[in-house]
């Protein structure tokens, strides 16, 4: 499963994969393709990434409103 192109992507949390967090390795906001729009990690993460999309998120699981693709008309 891949993101739409309008939720943004991140590099990861950390200075690379030795630094990540656990769930930077398969959150799909690093490891999508495409997205022009980029976002940076969390300041301060205290138990887990509030912007972590994980790999296996069911296709009829509906994303937060935040991160609800924008209408075109």
């Amino acid at each position: 499963m891949s993101l739409p192109a309008d939720i943004a992507r991140c590099p990861g949390w950390g200075d690379g994969p030795e630094d990540w967090l656990d769930e930077c390795q398969d959150c799909q906001r690093r490891t999508a393709p495409g997205g022009e729009a980029q976002i940076g990690p969390p300041a301060v993460v205290a138990f887990e990434c509030e912007n972590y999309i994980p790999p296996d998120r069911p296709e009829d699981q509906r994303l937060p409103e935040e991160l609800q693709p924008i209408a075109t008309l």
